[in-house]
């Protein structure tokens, strides 16, 4: 039996078909867990949706920005984006069950030392904070009043993390954290659409993993969203999104073992 992690998909099902193949995936004694980014931009999300949900008892994901971009776009939220490729989804019959699957998702998982988190942990947040926010996050979005939390997160972008936020703009804020989350600057504040490789930011701006609170230094934290720096390991912290549908590789991260498998990517994922 093994465990996987694997990076921001994006669409790139056929990529993920021939990784699964190179680490001999076995849903029958095998466990999946996607990092986030499960959908969009690549050409192939619908194929990448429905596997995971029918092998669901064998993977689960952890919701992405693009999972909750997605979800925003199909309850009439927000419009889509020239770049957006989810219309094979948002027309399919079964697409409210995916919905549905997809807003129940988890925002962090832990597993013995591991902590996996989409984009990343506020480093005003303590391991029990992080822990209590997402919950907090995750009841809100499995509850009735659902659309409206979307609705205040997709308005606006919410920058700066403080103990009396309102409930909405609270919800809202921990969504940015954990699912858009890069960089940092001086007052800890998130600074949006700066995403660039480490050794090109400004000199005023922190990679969020290197400010974490003390009380993560026993977990190992797995963490997507970054593109731009790949698979990036200092510390306790490893990147993985390896930018596979901006046709590099897509990666699969071993917790037994630590070891990591990479797959290039497929043309027939790729956008236009």
């Amino acid at each position: 039996m093994a465990t996987y992690v694997v990076g921001d998909v994006q669409g790139c099902f056929k990529t993920l078909e021939r990784l699964l193949d190179k680490i001999n995936f076995d849903p029958q004694k095998d466990f999946l867990w996607f990092i986030g980014d499960l959908v969009n931009v690549g050409k192939n999300s619908l194929k990448a949706l429905k596997w995971a949900y029918k092998n669901r008892d064998s993977c689960n994901l952890l919701i992405g920005n693009h999972e909750l971009n997605l979800l925003c776009i199909a309850y009439g939220l927000a419009e889509p984006h020239d770049d957006d490729t989810l219309n094979d989804v948002l027309e399919h019959n079964k697409r409210d069950l995916w919905l549905d699957w997809i807003r129940t998702r988890p925002l962090i998982h832990e597993e013995n030392d591991y902590f996996l988190v989409h984009a990343g942990v506020h480093p005003n947040w303590s391991l029990e904070e992080t822990r209590n926010v997402a919950k907090h996050v995750e009841v809100a979005l499995r509850g009735p009043d659902y659309l409206e939390y979307l609705t205040k997160w997709k308005k606006k972008f919410f920058k700066k993390w403080e103990e009396d936020l309102g409930e909405k703009k609270r919800i809202a804020t921990a969504l940015n954290i954990m699912t858009k989350m890069r960089f940092l600057d001086q007052d800890n504040h998130l600074v949006k659409n700066v995403k660039g490789e480490l050794q090109n930011a400004p000199e005023d701006l922190t990679p969020w993993f290197r400010l974490l609170d003390s009380s993560f230094k026993n977990k190992k934290l797995l963490f997507g969203h970054w593109s731009a720096i790949g698979v990036h390991q200092e510390k306790n912290i490893t990147g993985l999104d390896s930018g596979a549908v901006w046709g590099r590789v897509l990666t699969a991260y071993c917790l037994e073992t630590g070891h990591i498998s990479q797959m290039a990517a497929h043309k027939k994922d790729l956008p236009d």
